[in-house]
């Protein structure tokens, strides 16, 4: 006995969690979208607000000072978009930069942001790394107790995340 489980316990308990993630994952993967989803009707201005304007330049953008978003929410919605996308012929109120000395050059070149990100595959999706399997296997041996390679048809590699 380990937990006060008897070895029954324990792989009943495993395939139960199991079970359970998997019923997770399928009823998120055949969820009905909401009705926006892949909806690109434009907004009328009547549903444009400025929780709308700051939803867009969060999105667009970098977020924005309360200023900027009640000047966004006065336009229209296509106003507001020309007015973030033809920036250039925005009047310039940013301060002029100032170097603070602070940057070191021996840190140069600096490694390309986000590799993982930008290194798609020939479908346009990030490579996997990591079969998902192995975290359940993880799971079950490392955390459960349980045989994780009869439960998963399969001896797989566990990861380094549950060791004590």
């Amino acid at each position: 006995m380990i937990f006060g489980m008897t070895i029954l316990q324990r792989k009943t308990r495993a395939k139960l969690t199991v079970s359970v993630m998997l019923l997770i994952g399928l009823a998120q993967a055949t969820s009905v979208p909401d009705p926006w989803v892949n909806d690109l009707t434009p907004l009328s201005s009547r549903d444009w607000n400025e929780l709308k304007a700051k939803h867009l330049l969060e999105r667009a953008g970098f977020g924005a000072t309360p200023e900027e978003i009640q000047l966004l929410a006065r336009l229209t919605p296509s106003q507001a978009v020309k007015h973030m996308v033809r920036y250039a012929s925005s009047p310039e109120k940013s301060k002029a930069f100032e170097d603070s000395g602070a940057h070191d050059a021996g840190l140069e070149p600096f490694a390309a942001s986000r590799p993982v990100a930008t290194d798609l595959n020939a479908d346009g999706n990030v490579h996997h790394t990591t079969d998902f399997r192995r975290a359940y296997a993880t799971l079950m041996s490392s955390w459960m107790g349980a045989d994780s390679q009869a439960l998963l048809n399969g001896k797989l590699e566990t990861l380094p995340v549950f060791v004590s």
